[in-house]
């Protein structure tokens, strides 16, 4: 049972030093990116082992549906990596930390509608001119 995961990471092994050699060119010019791969190998590795340890975990108990963790792992990774790559300044964050109200928006015109943006677009729409 532990050989397949063992000859697919040896596979996926080969395949990443394949793309990474693809990068060649890029690493040797921004050497300090080498630094880091032994870091982004070692979190992928903790994720990954993380993840199977709950999932064998509900397996045992009877509670594992494979395709709900995938989906699962992918939005919370995607969210994640969103919440942390914001173009916001400090200064922007903590104007809307001051107005708007504190609860769950889940679609952007919940977010205008609650800062009173869209009054705002219909008023300036209205003093436009389109002729």
């Amino acid at each position: 049972m532990r050989v397949p995961p063992l000859v697919a990471g040896l596979f996926l092994g080969f395949f990443i030093s394949f793309v990474t050699s693809r990068f060649e060119e890029v690493l040797t010019k921004n050497i300090e990116v080498v630094y880091f791969i032994p870091f982004i190998v070692y979190m992928a590795d903790a994720i990954g082992t993380q993840t199977q340890t709950i999932y064998a975990r509900d397996l045992s108990h009877g509670k594992a549906n494979f395709v709900t963790y995938l989906i699962k792992e992918i939005i919370l990774g995607l969210i994640k990596e969103c919440d942390n790559l914001s173009d916001f300044s400090k200064e922007d964050k903590e104007w809307f930390k001051k107005n708007l109200p504190r609860r769950t928006y889940k679609v952007a015109e919940e977010v205008i509608s609650a800062l009173g943006w869209d009054q705002q677009s219909a008023q300036m729409m209205q003093r436009v001119d389109y002729n």
